[in-house]
């Protein structure tokens, strides 16, 4: 039975009634780790709540590492004289210089802050905006450019945004409803969804000449694409969410000086998380909805070989503690791990804080579907 992944989440939040783990202990010096090799490299992270959808609920927390203090919904705290907030439904977070941007996907906006304060610098309009990927002094942002609707047929595009000047300049037409990209060789790589239309879904990543900022071919790869992510050699790996029926989720392995899908690893990507050639993956695989089914599993690649290592990057009784793993994260250089746990999606979340072993260090209470994590230089 094919569904679309908004009305299948919708399914997901009406019912899911988990009780929730037992109260958060919060870090704190007295009975939590310090953090004194991690703290040289980042001063903490950032977690962007997505909020129910509508509800107008998306929010920011911040984690320090040299106080060990996690802060809930620091952007009205920091910015009071901004009215309504982040806005509704936050959905990717990204720092990138002395810049972090929030894409806020329901009210058709980019947040960008200071990194180190999360005080507002602008909000940039575009709409039904999706992903972000940086290259030199630009970002670039796919959208789905109409309204959020089922049955939509309109060709996304991607637009280019000067990370200075915070202007939008070039803008390019892609596949139906674009998500994740990826650049390499001053090539863009655009993972066309389809979403919109679960009886026909796209199958295409389109390439964009960057110079010429325009389109110079589709590779066709399965339906519903939606992760894509380099490994050092510069593969591209892109994931496919098949369309939570009879076609399972998948990843795909595509060769980027042939440009045509040489490997195919078996498992769908939920969410991903890169660190040096491994890439740390969370796959949920939705049965039928006749026979109502979820399975959880956590993953990593080996991208020098785009192989799967055996074995789980998390501990057993961790995963037991969580509801529903939402995304992953992995820090940079002393490789601790972070899942999100989104709960029933209806209520405050809870982040798990792990070490590179997958044993659990802490968790906290979060907002509402906790989602993208930024580490702060």
């Amino acid at each position: 039975m094919k569904k679309n992944l908004y009305l299948f989440m919708l399914v997901i939040s009406v019912m899911a009634c988990t009780p929730g783990v037992d109260e958060p202990a919060g870090p704190n010096p007295d009975d939590n780790p310090t953090y004194p090799d991690v703290t040289a490299d980042y001063q903490g992270f950032y977690v962007l709540n997505e909020g129910v959808m509508g509800a107008n609920k998306a929010t920011l927390d911040y984690f320090e590492y040299q106080t060990g203090e996690y802060q809930q919904d620091v952007f009205p705290v920091r910015n009071p004289s901004i009215i309504g907030q982040l806005g509704d439904v936050g959905t990717g977070l990204a720092i990138y210089g002395s810049k972090m941007y929030a894409i806020i996907n329901g009210s058709n906006l980019v947040e960008v802050m200071d990194a180190k304060t999360a005080k507002h610098l602008a909000s940039v309009e575009i709409p039904n905006v999706r992903c972000m990927t940086f290259d030199g002094d630009k970002v670039y942002f796919s959208s789905y450019a109409g309204q959020m609707q089922m049955g939509g047929t309109q060709l996304g595009y991607v637009v280019e945004m000067d990370t200075t000047t915070l202007q939008l300049g070039r803008s390019v037409t892609v596949g139906r409803q674009p998500e994740e990209m990826a650049i390499k060789d001053g090539k863009l790589y655009v993972a066309n969804s389809g979403g919109y239309t679960p009886e026909n879904y796209d199958n295409t990543l389109s390439v964009i000449d960057l110079q010429s900022f325009t389109e110079i071919k589709k590779i066709e790869v399965a339906i519903n694409l939606h992760r894509v992510f380099l490994a050092p050699d510069g593969s591209l790996y892109v994931s496919s969410r098949g369309n939570y029926g009879d076609v399972p989720a998948n990843l795909y392995v595509v060769d980027t000086q042939t440009e045509k899908v040489v490997k195919t690893l078996g498992k769908g990507v939920t969410s991903v998380a890169l660190k040096g050639d491994v890439a740390y993956v969370i796959n949920i695989e939705y049965g039928p909805a006749t026979e109502y089914k979820t399975i959880y599993d956590y993953y990593t690649i080996n991208l020098s070989t785009h192989t799967m290592n055996p074995g789980s990057f998390l501990s057993t009784d961790v995963q037991e503690k969580i509801i529903y793993p939402y995304s992953v994260a992995v820090h940079p250089t002393v490789g601790d791990i972070i899942i999100t746990d989104a709960s029933d999606f209806v209520t405050p979340g809870m982040l798990f804080y792990c070490n590179a072993d997958g044993q659990l260090l802490w968790k906290h209470t979060t907002g509402d579907i906790p989602g993208s994590v930024a580490f702060l230089p």
